[in-house]
């Protein structure tokens, strides 16, 4: 029996509520179906499934499309690709483990950043599939909102927003069994606009991991975008942080003066931290796209 990944099973227990044994076997299905996924990309009869509302995606312009990174979404990548589109790829370490050996013999894929995602689609007038995935991607802390998925607080990074707010490509999301398109009509505020585009989007992520929890391969990833998690990581770092200071001092005593207010503000920081993670305002979030 092979090994299995106590971090996916874990997640998968927290986010599932699902006894410690039911998750280990779960999370043994989740390996057994990422093998199957790469060797059907690897083989040149790939297996194709039908995607309902697959119609709905645009022919005749670029849309972006936010997938969960599941082995129904990598299926659907390659319909895209088979369509002789141009598939723009959002750079994850998991998406380049599943799709570079695909990318090398299919020149329609290629991988971006986030950065160079948003000057493509800034320039995108063909018909260009830009592929993200919200349930494993972080930005950087004044690009992450907060939202609710599995009953818990979720970081998300706004790069769908931008693109929809800034470049105005059509919004679309899979939640493992159909495609649909963000549609807006309320307009109070920036602010809640984007509020509303990623509660939406982690709607339809906790949706296509509830629906089909055994071809979601992101569930480790998806567990550090929990905002608990995060606060976690952060106050371990100036814990260890605070600890190297206490010991300079100590060493150097000379230093005090220098080093102490150092200490004061880390402290006030670190009680801050909750609050650093609360929702950014689009001003900032446009305003730095803008500037990158």
């Amino acid at each position: 029996m092979s090994q299995v990944n106590t971090e996916r099973a874990n997640a998968l227990a927290q986010f599932l509520k699902m006894a410690p044994h039911e998750a280990a076997r779960l999370s043994r299905r989740v390996e057994a179906c990422e093998t199957q996924t790469q060797r059907d990309l690897c083989n040149t009869r790939k297996r194709r499934i039908r995607i309902e509302g697959h119609e709905s995606l645009p022919d005749a312009h670029a849309f972006v499309v936010a997938l969960p990174f599941s082995r129904r979404s990598l299926l659907l990548i390659h319909g895209l690709c088979q369509q002789g589109r141009r598939v723009c790829v959002l750079r994850t370490p998991l998406a380049v483990r599943f799709l570079e050996e695909y990318s090398q013999a299919n020149a329609c894929l290629q991988f971006l950043s986030p950065i160079e995602m948003m000057r493509a689609t800034a320039e995108a007038n063909d018909t260009t599939a830009f592929v993200t995935f919200p349930d494993h991607t972080l930005g950087a802390a004044n690009t992450n909102v907060a939202a609710s998925m599995f009953g818990e607080t979720f970081l998300f990074h706004a790069l769908e927003s931008l693109l929809l707010r800034k470049h105005g490509l059509p919004l679309f999301a899979f939640d493992g069994e159909r495609i649909t398109q963000y549609i807006d009509a309320d307009d109070n505020g920036l602010d809640a606009m984007i509020a509303r585009e990623i509660a939406w989007l982690a709607q339809s992520m906790e949706k296509a991991a509830r629906q089909h929890p055994a071809e979601l391969f992101s569930w480790e990833y998806l567990s550090r975008k929990s905002s608990r998690s995060v606060l976690g990581r952060c106050t371990l770092h100036l814990e260890v942080l605070k600890g190297f200071l206490r010991s300079w001092i100590a060493c150097e005593p000379h230093r005090a003066a220098t080093l102490a207010p150092l200490l004061a503000e880390i402290g006030v920081k670190g009680g801050k931290l909750v609050s650093d993670f609360s929702r950014p305002s689009a001003t900032t979030l446009l305003g730095r796209a803008h500037a990158d």
